[in-house]
Protein backbone atom coordinates (compact mmCIF):
# COMPACT_ATOMS: atom_id res chain seq x y z
CA UNK A 1 0.00 0.00 0.00
CA UNK A 2 1.37 3.78 -1.21
CA UNK A 3 1.43 6.19 1.08
CA UNK A 4 -0.38 9.51 0.06
CA UNK A 5 1.26 12.46 0.77
CA UNK A 6 -0.14 14.68 3.27
CA UNK A 7 2.09 17.58 2.70
CA UNK A 8 1.80 19.88 -0.41
CA UNK A 9 3.79 22.79 -1.30
CA UNK A 10 0.82 23.90 -3.52
CA UNK A 11 -1.78 26.65 -1.26
CA UNK A 12 -5.20 25.26 -1.18
CA UNK A 13 -8.55 26.90 -2.10
CA UNK A 14 -9.47 26.77 1.75
CA UNK A 15 -5.80 27.85 2.94
CA UNK A 16 -6.70 31.40 1.35
CA UNK A 17 -9.39 31.83 2.65
CA UNK A 18 -8.56 33.55 5.83
CA UNK A 19 -11.02 35.54 8.47
CA UNK A 20 -10.00 38.83 8.17
CA UNK A 21 -10.86 39.54 11.75
CA UNK A 22 -8.43 36.71 13.17
CA UNK A 23 -5.04 38.22 14.53
CA UNK A 24 -2.19 36.95 12.37
CA UNK A 25 -0.18 36.59 15.66
CA UNK A 26 -2.15 34.63 18.42
CA UNK A 27 1.03 34.36 20.79
CA UNK A 28 0.46 35.87 23.75
CA UNK A 29 2.71 39.35 24.06
CA UNK A 30 3.07 39.54 27.47
CA UNK A 31 2.66 37.15 31.00
CA UNK A 32 -0.82 38.25 32.10
CA UNK A 33 -2.03 37.07 28.64
CA UNK A 34 -1.13 33.56 29.23
CA UNK A 35 -4.43 31.75 30.82
CA UNK A 36 -4.22 29.95 33.64
CA UNK A 37 -0.82 28.53 35.53
CA UNK A 38 -0.83 31.11 37.82
CA UNK A 39 1.86 29.73 39.55
CA UNK A 40 4.32 29.20 36.92
CA UNK A 41 3.54 33.01 35.59
CA UNK A 42 4.43 34.12 39.06
CA UNK A 43 7.75 32.11 39.38
CA UNK A 44 8.68 33.41 35.58
CA UNK A 45 7.67 36.71 36.76
CA UNK A 46 10.32 36.60 39.41
CA UNK A 47 12.60 34.34 36.96
CA UNK A 48 12.62 37.53 35.28
CA UNK A 49 12.92 40.31 37.56
CA UNK A 50 15.77 38.21 38.74
CA UNK A 51 17.82 38.21 35.90
CA UNK A 52 17.23 41.66 34.48
CA UNK A 53 18.70 42.89 37.84
CA UNK A 54 21.33 40.78 37.46
CA UNK A 55 21.80 42.35 34.00
CA UNK A 56 21.02 39.05 32.25
CA UNK A 57 18.17 40.08 30.59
Amino acid sequence: MENERIVSPQVLPEDERRDVNVPINTRPEHLDDFIGQENVKQNLKVFIEAAKSRGEA
